[in-house]
């Protein structure tokens, strides 16, 4: 659940501070070169989410209850499959265009007037 933060508000910025520090940053954040940066990126912040999490139900449980990837390309303990990089691409980019520009402000909105 925290990760949520990381994963949708955090992760814009992130990434264009890494374009940043490999001087690939000479346009805005909300440039479409921007938005592919961050959509092709998106499956390493999702993989970082099931390391963490992994780790965390493995060191609680002893073992990860509510995942275990098994096939050839699982990695860390089974924590991650790199198979599924194209489910977590299309997870981006539907944080780019509907989370980002719908959600984000509806929500914000929502909030504040309380």
């Amino acid at each position: 659940m925290m990760w949520t933060v990381v994963l949708l508000e955090r992760y814009p910025g992130a990434v264009h501070s890494l374009a940043q520090h490999f001087g690939l940053a000479v346009l805005p954040a909300s440039s479409l070169w921007h938005v592919f940066l961050r959509v092709g990126l998106f499956p390493l912040n999702v993989w970082m989410l099931e390391i963490v999490e992994g780790y965390m139900l493995m060191f609680l449980y002893g073992f990860n209850p509510a995942w275990t990837y098994t096939s050839p390309d699982a990695y860390f303990h089974g924590n991650i499959c790199l198979s599924h990089a194209s489910v977590w691409w299309l997870l981006g980019v539907l944080v780019e265009v509907v989370y980002h520009p719908w959600l984000a402000p509806t929500i914000k909105a929502w909030v504040g007037s309380e």
